[in-house]
Parts: structure tokens; sequence; C-alpha cells
């Protein structure tokens, strides 16, 4: 027998927490929970340090997961708060390659 839990992912999305069924719907959870604390961090951004930007747009572009306002916003504070002195190559190299592979094209 196998035990089985609810996790509430919002009001309106819920998944069955079972080893088995989780392994099959982890790709379908992954970009659910980005796209929510890419919506909960829009607002902190600017608590962020550069590395942490760096690996947020990362991480979306990892999966495929373009997010349009947030690369927005990140952009704006990358460039705003002077942070884009602060970056090390490898951040930049990061945060280019991440663009690249959502072709993402900032207005």
């Amino acid at each position: 027998s196998s035990s089985s839990s609810s996790i509430d992912i919002d009001s309106s999305t819920s998944f069955d927490y079972n080893p088995k069924v989780m392994k099959r719907n982890v790709n379908s959870i992954i970009p659910l929970l980005l796209s929510k604390l890419g919506n909960i961090s829009i607002n902190r951004l600017d608590l962020f340090e550069s590395h942490q930007l760096m690996n947020i747009i990362w991480s979306f572009s990892k999966i495929q997961l373009p997010s349009t306002k947030l690369f927005s916003e990140i952009i704006k504070i990358i460039i705003n708060n002077k942070i884009f002195y602060k970056l090390k190559s490898n951040e930049i190299s990061s945060i280019l390659w991440s663009f690249a592979v959502l072709q993402y094209k900032s207005d």
C-alpha cells in the first residue's frame, strides 16, 4: 500500500503526493512552481544580489520557461541599481546564455 497526501500549490491547483505519481508529474510541477515564485519575487527583486538575479534567469531558461515581465524587471534592476558593474564574467555569460536560449528580447 502506498501512502499519498495532497499538496496545494495555490487555491486552484493541488497534486496528490505519491512518489510514483510525483516522479511522472515533476515536469508539470516545476514550471508551475517557478511561475509562482517568479510572481512572488517580482516585487522584491531589489533585495537580490547579482548572482541571485542571474540564478533566477538561468532557472527559467533551463526549463524553457519564458517570463517576459520578470526578465524585464530584472534587467531594470540590473541597470538602474548599477548592479551591471558588479556582475562577474560568469554571471554575464549565464544571463546572456539564458536570454539566447529563450530568444528573449528586451524593449
